[in-house]
This record gives structure tokens, sequence and C-alpha cells, in this order.
């Protein structure tokens, strides 16, 4: 009499095999991706949550804010303090950041012209989305304004 060969060990050895190289392969791409934080100092930031309110309360409540925009001819971004009487008193800083990749985030002092007027140049390669963190001092007081703002090339 001829034995019948069976095929289903053969079959479910191929598969447990082949499920253990993917989910290997899968872990290893997996482990290997970068992952940025929003921030390095993502615990210090949370702790100070309650000063950032009373800031951004503050912020909101300012008759006139600073105009964040994109100057498409001059490939830069503007800052502009409107209220250019106080603007002379306004020191601070303008962070750039990518929320993609943290190591292209960048921050330059406030440096305002006579008119509380201040350009970031950017480089064709830096385009894209953006999102300007923009803190300030004035009279003694802390200001702070985020506002995304979307780089041509």
């Amino acid at each position: 009499m001829t034995e019948k060969k069976t095929f289903w060990p053969i079959g479910i050895s191929i598969f447990i095999v082949l499920f253990i190289v993917v989910t290997v392969a899968v872990v290893l791409v997996l482990s290997s991706e970068r992952v940025d934080l929003v921030t390095d100092r993502a615990y210090e930031k949370g702790i100070a949550y309650e000063e950032r309110i009373i800031i951004l309360k503050r912020t909101e409540a300012l008759a006139v804010k600073p105009a964040i925009t994109f100057d498409a001819r001059a490939h830069a971004c503007v800052i502009a303090f409107k209220d250019s009487a106080a603007a002379g008193a306004v020191t601070g800083t303008a962070r750039f950041f990518r929320i993609d990749d943290a190591r292209r985030d960048w921050q330059l002092p406030l440096a305002l012209d006579a008119s509380g007027t201040q350009r970031f140049p950017f480089t064709p390669q830096q385009s894209g989305r953006w999102t300007v963190q923009l803190s300030w001092q004035r009279g003694g007081l802390e200001y702070y304004l985020e506002t995304p703002l979307f780089v041509e090339s």
C-alpha cells in the first residue's frame, strides 16, 4: 500500500518561519526610525505650564499684537511690532521650529529696526511649514506668540 504524503506540517512550518522573519524585519525597521520629540525638555516645560498660561493670556489681551508674515519677494519672515513707540523697548527671541525635523530648528534674538520690524532670511532649501515661536519682554512683562508660517520655495 502506498502512503499518501501530507504537506500540512511543511506548510505550517514555512508559515511560522516566514511570520518570525517578517516580525523581526518590522521590529528592526521601526526601531531604526528617528523619532524627534517636540522639545528636548518636555518635563521642565510641563512644570512651567501654569506660568505659560498667564503669559498667553497677557499676550491675548494686547490691543496690537506683532505681525508675523512671509515676504515671498525677499524670501524672509517679517516680524513687525506695529506699536513702534514701544518696539524700541522690546527684547526677546524668535524661534523657528520644524515639527518634522528638530535638527532644522533655529532661533535668533530680536533686533528690531527703527520701525519695529525685523527680517529673518530663509534659503530655498528651508521651504515648507514652520512654526514661529516669538517670546518677548516689554516693560518687565513677558509675552509669547506662536503662529504657523509657510515658507515658499
